[in-house]
C-alpha cells in the first residue's frame, strides 16, 4: 500500500532514477550518496562550517541552524547512517568528546544542563543519512521541550519485550567475550613466542 502510494506521487523519470540507483554497485551508490551528503561534503572540505575539533575520524562544529547558542554537532568522517554501523573505536570517540565538550559547553556558555540527541532512521525523524550527535546546551526559558505523552505500560508486555532485548544483547555480548578472549590468547602465545625468540638469541 506504502509502495503504491509513493509510485504515484513519484514521476516516471524519478522512478526510472530510482530503480538505475538500485542497480548500481554498492560502491557507486556509496559514492552518490556521499556526493549528496551534506557532512561528507563537510568532511571533504567541499562545504565550509565553523569546526570546534577535526582528526582523522571526526568532526565536531557549531550548527548553522542552532535550536540555541551552542548546539553542537559530532559525527565520523565516514558515512555510516545508524549508530550500529560505526566501529566500536569510533563510537567511543564520538561520545567521549562528547562528555568532554558537555563541560566546556555548562562552563562557557553558563548553561543550566544539556541533552544529548539523535535521530536515526526517518521515522525517528533522520532528515541527512549520515549519523550526528547534537549536543544542545540548555537555559533557562529556552523554548525547547523534549516531552512526550506517557502512557502506561502493559507489564506483560514489557516482560516479553526485555526477554527479547536480553535474548539478542547477550548472544551479543557472549560473541564479543569470546572474540576478546581469543585476542588476549593469541597476544598472549605472540609475546611467548618472542621471549622464546629473544632466548635463542642471547644463547647464539
Amino acid at each position: 500500500m506504502v509502495k503504491k502510494e509513493l509510485k504515484e506521487e513519484l514521476s516516471e523519470e524519478q522512478i526510472a532514477q530510482l530503480k538505475r540507483f538500485a542497480e548500481l554497485p554498492p560502491d557507486k551508490k556509496l559514492e552518490l550518496i556521499e556526493k549528496q551528503c551534506i557532512f561528507c561534503q563537510i568532511s571533504k572540505g567541499s562545504i565550509e562550517t565553523i569546526k570546534v575539533f577535526e582528526d582523522s575520524e571526526i568532526i565536531v562544529a557549531l550548527d548553522i541552524n542552532p535550536a540555541v547558542p551552542g548546539h553542537t554537532l559530532i559525527f565520523p568522517k565516514k558515512h555510516f547512517q545508524f549508530l550500529f554501523q560505526i566501529s566500536p573505536e569510533t563510537r567511543e570517540k564520538i561520545f567521549s568528546t562528547a562528555s568532554s565538550l558537555s563541560i566546556y559547553l555548562v562552563n562557557v556558555l553558563k548553561a543550566g544542563g544539556f541533552n544529548l540527541y539523535v535521530a536515526n532512521g526517518a521515522t525517528a525523524g533522520q532528515k541527512m543519512p549520515h549519523f550526528v550527535l547534537h549536543l544542545i546546551p540548555r537555559f533557562d526559558k529556552d523554548g525547547l521541550s523534549f516531552d512526550w505523552d506517557a502512557k502506561k505500560a502493559n507489564q506483560e508486555e514489557l516482560k516479553k519485550i526485555a526477554a527479547m532485548l536480553k535474548t539478542s544483547l547477550e548472544k551479543e555480548m557472549g560473541e564479543k567475550k569470546k572474540s576478546y578472549k581469543e585476542e588476549a590468547q593469541a597476544q598472549s602465545d605472540s609475546s611467548r613466542e618472542i621471549e622464546r625468540a629473544l632466548k635463542f638469541r642471547r644463547r647464539a
